[in-house]
């Protein structure tokens, strides 16, 4: 096989998996992953080969490259090599305006869709997986979408794209928040752009969506969700500018108990405390994310609506894990760690919560493959203030 083809499509792999694969402990976990989207068995050894970590006289197999491609979302290594070559030669808009139109019909608004349709849901996050095999269609479809009820609700509202937030996903927003002029929607809007400005460390911008939220009137009839990504703004605000976050998490908490007086029923899924509670943690506010870490996990016990899904609780327990450890409950932050499974991390923000897990485990062990990990992450995200604010 031509080796830059190799080379590419393990850079697919090392990009559905959600990190480098580096070592033995890499490609188990990849092992388990592949078996679990195809249901086909690749031997541990063979990944270990495959990627350069046993000495090999031999190219992997042709079914462990068509199994590899299909691991991608590919039929084939013929399938996976076609399109890749296809997009990077074709440079016209032309070629790509049937498939631009089908992706925008997909969010059709004569049939309006339920947030609790699983069919619908599935189809979309299978878009959303693939969106970056067609980059010359994404700004455009971006900027279609968000003229469509469905595409507001499901592409930038339901799922919230954090690790594309420095990428096609942050830069369609501006489209989102031109069409959709609604208090919740604005704010939702500029909250992750601020999100975004913190995470690649560009201050003006924080302060710039900052001043924008500010305007907004904030109250209850606004969605869990959306209310704590407005609370974690103005943590973020707080802590690019050193002010007191105490003004802040005081308003929170008591826009929390009015909360959960007004609106029990809309918390299926602890939004508002996951939100939260992962801004907390970012900057570095342990003891009061356990708070919130609590009644999150207590909800986990609760009914869960079947369109929820249950790989963000995976991410809760990451947050635990974090706050345990910055607080010196190193004992049981190390027991929560060892049973996180990061296969299982969201996968619209496996890059973000992954970076998270090594940064803690890299507390704990000091390996050279952690940081070459770390490394790589950040340069794909741009997520430079996740490393530069983490204190051990």
């Amino acid at each position: 096989m031509n080796c830059d083809n190799l080379s590419l499509l393990k850079d697919e792999v090392q990009k559905i998996y959600g990190r480098k694969v580096l070592t033995a402990s890499d490609c188990q976990f990849l092992s388990k992953d592949i078996y679990q989207r195809t249901q086909f068995q690749v031997s541990l050894n063979t990944l270990r080969r495959t990627f350069n970590l046993m000495k090999s006289k031999y190219q992997p197999s042709m079914f462990t490259l068509d199994l590899l491609s299909k691991y991608c979302g590919y039929s084939s290594l013929t399938d996976f090599v076609s399109q890749k070559k296809e997009s990077m030669n074709n440079n016209g808009h032309d070629h790509f305006f049937g498939l631009l139109n089908f992706l925008i019909l997909l969010f059709n608004d004569k049939d309006i869709k339920k947030v609790d349709d699983i069919t619908y849901i599935n189809l979309v996050h299978d878009v959303i997986n693939n969106l970056e095999k067609w980059p010359n269609v994404i700004d455009e479809f971006q900027q279609q979408v968000a003229k469509k009820i469905n595409g507001q609700t499901f592409y930038f509202e339901q799922f919230v794209n954090i690790d594309k937030l420095n990428s096609y996903y942050g830069n369609g927003l501006r489209y989102y928040l031109n069409e959709k002029k609604t208090i919740d929607a604005q704010i939702l809007g500029h909250s992750l752009l601020c999100f975004r400005y913190w995470l690649i460390m560009k201050d003006e911008g924080v302060e710039r969506q900052y001043n924008k939220l500010e305007c907004l009137n904030l109250n209850h009839t606004v969605h869990p969700f959306i209310s704590g990504r407005y609370f974690a703004s103005m943590l973020y605000y707080a802590d690019v500018f050193k002010e007191d976050p105490e003004p802040v998490l005081a308003k929170a908490r008591e826009f929390y108990a009015e909360m959960k007086a007004v609106k029990p029923v809309d918390q299926n899924f602890p939004c508002f405390e996951y939100i939260l509670s992962e801004a907390l943690i970012l900057i570095n506010q342990p003891e009061e994310a356990l708070y919130y870490i609590g009644e999150s996990v207590k909800k986990r016990n609760n009914h869960v609506p079947p369109h929820i899904d249950l790989r963000l609780f995976e991410s809760i327990y990451l947050l635990q894990a974090i706050a345990l450890g910055k607080l010196g409950q190193i004992e049981r932050s190390k027991e929560i760690l060892e049973i996180i499974n990061t296969k299982n991390f969201y996968f619209f923000s496996k890059q973000f919560n992954t970076i998270l897990y090594l940064l803690l485990k890299r507390s704990y062990t000091r390996k050279e493959s952690i940081d070459e990990q770390l490394q790589d992450l950040v340069r794909q995200t741009g997520f430079k203030r996740l490393i530069m604010n983490w204190s051990d």
